[in-house]
């Protein structure tokens, strides 16, 4: 069955004026980047993105996806939403600002629909929703696209997120976990401002030096990398300086 994703990007942030959550900068690229990215790593083919407004930020994200030939909806209103998804096909629901492992995505995409990612209810989770006495929501959830466009159908004022949420778990969903035991990955993030991605942004950093030979590689290169990979992400570099640089290095190293 074909997978669609609808991913909530309305909240603003705390510490940024009128800037959605999903617009924060996460190494080199926006929130909503790294969410759109996960989920079409699982086989998602169509996403649809539901915001208020659009910021210059979002809509430089949404280009730079759209340039790498993934298709995105973007839509203003629940019935927007609903009538771009089939309701044959399977969704993908990713909460405003939330950003989870790949591997707990995976695990859910291969789920059956309906079916919740959760995390256990324990110290350090006090932040999520909680959906019974021993589990809280990782942020996403699998359902049918018959039973999304029932809820938008019957929304009226309620919060069309945790609608979704009540009325995939009052079907009967199973739950999957977000984190499996050992794993030394990271639990899901809901981010709410800038800080709250510092720690994620260390790891993304970190994992992409790959392995590392030779004694420069192991002490002196981080020492440079760590600064100055931080500074370049969260800033802009235009390509043609990249291109500068790369010439005069190469004319220093002659």
């Amino acid at each position: 069955m074909a997978l669609a994703a609808l991913i909530f990007a309305s909240h603003v942030a705390e510490d940024e004026e009128l800037m959605p959550c999903a617009a924060l900068p996460l190494a080199g690229a926006t929130l909503l980047e790294h969410q759109v990215r996960r989920v079409v790593r699982v086989g998602v083919g169509h996403i649809v993105v539901l915001v208020e407004r659009l910021p210059v930020e979002l809509l430089a994200a949404l280009d730079r996806l759209k340039r790498d030939g993934i298709r995105i909806d973007v839509t203003r209103s629940v019935a927007d939403a609903a009538d771009r998804i089939h309701p044959e096909e399977d969704v993908l629901v990713v909460a405003d600002g939330c950003l989870a492992d790949a591997s707990g995505i995976a695990r859910l995409a291969e789920s059956a629909a309906p079916a919740v990612l959760a995390l256990p209810d324990q110290p350090g989770f006090e932040d999520f929703e909680r959906i019974d006495g021993h589990h809280r929501w990782a942020g996403l959830a699998l359902l049918a696209g018959a039973e999304l466009h029932a809820t938008a159908d019957m929304l009226g004022e309620w919060d069309f997120e945790l609608t979704l949420l009540r009325r995939t778990l009052q079907s009967g969903a199973s739950l999957v976990a977000a984190v499996e035991p050992g794993y030394d990955g990271h639990a899901p993030i809901f981010a709410s401002k800038v800080a709250d991605l510092d720690f994620l942004e260390q790891r993304i950093i970190a994992g992409s030096a790959g392995f590392r030979e030779g004694w420069p590689g192991r002490f002196v290169f981080p020492v440079l990398e760590r600064p100055l990979f931080a500074r370049l992400a969260r800033g802009h570099a235009d390509a043609w300086w990249i291109g500068v640089g790369a010439v005069v290095l190469a004319l220093m190293a002659l």
